[in-house]
């Protein structure tokens, strides 16, 4: 759930010979104005199919919760779980994936098991390096082109690194902008955003949540995406009043929860709603909720019913199976969009 509660030493753990090679995912056969638009979209284009993955995949601690295991006995159900979502020919090869509380030895592990299709963008929130958690966004190196990485922390100083508030842990977002390399599709430029604020400050989430949305609108208005994404672990419910999660859907944010843009009864919406569930399904120390989410940007001009005609699908993925080890203590979420 928060991360950044584990000891220094923990960094230094289990090195990527634990990747089951047969899992690699290389496939086989606070005010913002709105977000514009950077051009007249060509109606002749195909959309762009765009799979969104977010996920806290719970840092490789060594002091475990009584039904949590260590890292290498999770890391086989999570790779199976990305494979099933991000690899092969029946997903969009545009996916983008989202991770929190990544640690370094955590990273080569992924990156091994990714394999040489699929690069990421991420640094460490301690020193802005390899040190603390990461939280990375992995693509296909064939759909998009880097055009900007940058890191902000989420503090009062957010060009390096320090706490922020009356946060418990240093806390970043990551901001990647990619250029889609896939000719005859629309919607070329997209912003993605990977955050994962505080667990124990409820100021510094607040504030947080006010900075990203002050730095979005200076990289929309710098670099004029077509769409801007934003996800993470907010570590703030939806009813949290004055939450972060209530700063990002204010009415003046330019942002809305995607699952906002499904009906109750929408057969787009797909498994379950709580997405942080502990070790032992009741969320161990804390209780368990929705923590994770991700946002629309919402273009000038746009309506809700526009957005939600983007929105193929949204799910929130088991992190349980029948061998009875969880791979992460939050569940992931998979959004399907048609920009």
């Amino acid at each position: 759930m928060g991360g950044g509660d584990h000891h220094p030493a923990e960094h230094a753990l289990h090195r990527k010979e634990h990747a089951d090679p047969a899992l690699a995912l290389t496939p086989r056969t606070n005010d913002i104005t709105t977000h514009a638009k950077s051009g007249v979209p060509d109606s002749s284009a195909e959309p762009t199919l765009l799979r969104l993955i977010t996920h806290n995949v719970r840092y490789a601690a060594t002091e475990l919760f009584p039904h949590e295991r260590p890292w290498p006995e999770r890391l086989p159900n999570l790779l199976r779980q990305f494979h099933h979502y991000a690899a092969g020919p029946f997903n969009p090869p545009s996916t983008i994936i989202c991770l929190q509380e990544v640690l370094q030895t955590q990273l080569e592990d992924l990156v091994t098991a990714f394999g040489g299709e699929w690069t990421h963008m991420g640094v460490g929130r301690d020193d802005g390096k390899e040190g603390g958690e990461f939280n990375p966004i992995f693509y296909r190196r064939e759909c998009w082109k880097q055009v900007h990485f940058e890191t902000v922390w989420l503090s009062e100083t957010p060009d390096q690194p320090g706490l922020g508030w009356d946060a418990g842990s240093n806390r970043i977002c990551t901001c990647l902008v990619l250029q889609s390399k896939q000719e005859g599709r629309g919607s070329g430029r997209i912003i993605i955003l990977n955050t994962h604020l505080d667990n124990a400050g409820q100021l510094a989430r607040r504030n947080g949540a006010m900075l990203i949305l002050e730095y979005t609108r200076r990289w929309q208005e710098k670099f004029k995406a077509d769409h801007i994404l934003l996800a993470g672990d907010l570590n703030s419910i939806r009813d949290e009043e004055h939450g972060a999660w209530k700063v990002l859907n204010a009415r003046d944010s330019g942002f809305v929860d995607v699952e906002r843009l499904l009906g109750p009864a929408d057969v787009r919406r797909f498994g379950d709603k709580i997405t942080f569930t502990g070790f032992d399904g009741s969320g161990d120390d804390d209780p368990p909720g929705t923590l994770d989410f991700i946002h629309y940007g919402i273009a000038e001009n746009e309506t809700v019913a526009e957005a939600s005609r983007k929105l193929q699908s949204y799910s929130v993925v088991p992190n349980l199976f029948d061998d009875g080890v969880r791979c992460s203590d939050h569940r992931a979420v998979v959004v399907d969009l048609q920009l």
